[in-house]
């Protein structure tokens, strides 16, 4: 829902790092979702799913209002997610514990190299229907430069997190997702309290299917040099304690 992100949102454009304000930024995400979701097919097929979506995107955004979507039912467990949220400053993740106590918070973290190459494909191409031969060099270099700048190390959000929330912050990766989904899923179910077992079996059938997947683009040998310069450093700081893939993510720099 991106609320807790909602007061600025930074935009790479042309080479320029624009701000945009809350209520813009906030317009454009509700107009999109509704486009999405108040088609009559969608509004006949789930009652109750219409009733939040009009809450979501009519009533004002404040915490109770927000607050009021996550009423979960008997046995079921309900969050919010959105990759903007990875970076809130301290400021936010205080005051997120302080209206929700005993919430469980989990970080996904993946090679940091990928994922800048990920996001600038989703970002350059996928989003404007490109491909990536019809994006610029000063584009690819405006928007490595903007995520590498606006985007803290993996340890500092670490940091940042596990100094307000503690033991319910679950650290996931996005390697063992890929090497083993099941196992994966297990270790969430495990942290969130739910039992694991209980899996039905349409979540089965699509453990091992890739959803969103992105453009089929290998990150060239130039631009994959300008990234390992700007995140080895990163990987090297942490822990390995911490993650578990960190020496196999070294390996692939070399």
């Amino acid at each position: 829902l991106r609320y807790w992100s909602m007061d600025t949102m930074l935009i790479p454009k042309a080479g320029v790092i624009s701000r945009w304000r809350k209520s813009h930024w906030n317009y454009l995400n509700r107009k999109q979702y509704a486009k999405k979701v108040l088609r009559p097919s969608c509004i006949m097929k789930d009652l109750r799913q219409t009733f939040w979506n009009i809450r979501y995107l009519f009533f004002p955004y404040t915490d109770r209002n927000y607050q009021s979507l996550f009423s979960a039912g008997a046995g079921m467990t309900c969050g919010d997610i959105t990759p903007s949220y990875f970076i809130i400053g301290d400021d936010k993740i205080k005051r997120l514990k302080r209206l929700n106590p005993n919430l469980k918070v989990i970080l996904l973290l993946r090679n940091p190299v990928d994922r800048a190459w990920s996001k600038a494909k989703m970002n350059l191409c996928v989003n404007r229907n490109r491909r990536i031969e019809d994006v610029t060099e000063n584009e690819l270099n405006c928007h490595l430069n903007f995520t590498f700048q606006s985007t803290p190390s993996y340890m500092n959000i670490i940091n940042r997190w596990q100094q307000h929330f503690g033991s319910n912050l679950f650290i996931g990766y996005y390697d063992l997702l890929q090497e083993n989904p099941y196992e994966f899923y297990q270790q969430i179910c495990h942290f969130l309290g739910i039992d694991a077992n209980n899996i039905a079996d349409a979540v089965l059938r699509r453990m091992h299917e890739k959803v969103n997947k992105g453009i089929d683009a290998n990150i060239p040998e130039y631009w994959r040099e300008v990234l390992i310069e700007k995140y080895k450093p990163q990987v090297e700081e942490m822990d390995a304690s911490i993650n578990p893939y960190k020496n196999s993510w070294l390996e692939s720099y070399e």
